[in-house]
């Protein structure tokens, strides 16, 4: 039961990369759990498809630092976009730095006195 699902597993196509990991391993995507051994014929092939095999890699991991780029850059956009303006006499939380245990208030109530410009 667990080499099928450890062959499922694998044969799962990832997000970030559009390869499934047998895809990066193995140079191709096998049917089925026995199409792992290769033919000679195959066994030539992927001799001589290293360089592509190489190059999928390559990708795969080009592939996944943009995906990481993006979502970097849309959690930045969202935090950056919030900016908080307040007003005199305006209600607000502030953090609590002379908290002394871990049951004291994390943030007080407080009220803006005077803006800074």
């Amino acid at each position: 039961m667990l080499p099928k699902v450890n062959f499922v597993i694998n044969n799962i196509v990832n997000t970030t990369t559009q390869f499934c990991p047998n895809e990066l391993l193995l140079g191709y995507r096998p049917l089925s759990m026995y199409d792992t051994s290769l033919r000679e014929e195959d066994r030539i092939e992927v001799c001589l498809g290293d360089l592509k095999l190489n190059s999928k890699q390559e990708f795969a991991k080009l592939l996944a630092t943009e995906m990481r780029d993006q979502q970097n850059h849309k959690l930045n956009k969202l935090r950056c976009d919030k900016s908080e303006e307040f007003s005199e006499n305006e209600k607000v939380l502030v953090k609590n730095v002379f908290k002394k245990s871990k049951f004291d208030k994390e943030f007080l109530l407080g009220v803006v006195e005077k803006v800074l410009d």
